[in-house]
């Protein structure tokens, strides 16, 4: 599929589901705004932005090639994805990530790890994490007991890696 253009793929209504098959790719970026979203199967070559008040988004088998947004966006679950260009989750709630593999992005802020975390709500089960340097970056800002980490296999120099955001 190729939007017009400079165009984004925009899906903002409700009860969607989009269902790829081998070789079927989206090649312009991708905003899911909607609610009760499913995706299966597809590959994503271009950047992927989970919208505001985005909420029950089901995201299984996918391949993603550009940067993954998840911002303030609730119940949104990716199982069985390969992230190439990193995963960012800012300000979303109940997000889960059930075996996924995330790999270092060889460009832009990512490379220094495929997965950052400003928040909490996120579970992060049976997934691979290969970071060249982090496999985790995550803000000083939520709950702890809010970030579960389960039967996840690491790669890199370093785990996690907090910081304090800027205020």
């Amino acid at each position: 599929y190729d939007a017009p253009k400079g165009k984004a793929f925009v899906v903002d209504q409700r009860n969607v589901k989009l269902l790829g098959e081998k070789g079927v790719a989206l090649k312009d970026p991708v905003t899911l705004s909607g609610q009760v979203i499913e995706l299966d199967d597809l590959k994503l070559e271009a950047e992927v932005n989970i919208a505001e008040n985005a909420q029950d988004i089901v995201i299984r088998d996918a391949q993603f090639e550009d940067k993954v947004s998840v911002d303030t966006a609730s119940n949104v679950t990716f199982e069985n994805c390969l992230f190439r260009g990193g995963l960012f989750i800012k300000r979303s709630r109940d997000v889960v990530l059930r075996n996924c593999t995330l790999l270092t992005p060889t460009r832009g802020v990512a490379r220094n790890a495929p997965l950052w975390i400003d928040g909490d709500g996120v579970s992060v089960l049976n997934c691979v994490i290969y970071g060249e340097r982090y496999g985790v970056v995550f803000s000083d800002k939520g709950d702890d007991d809010e970030r579960l980490f389960k039967d996840n296999l690491w790669f890199g120099e370093l785990g996690f890696c907090a910081i304090k955001p800027r205020r």
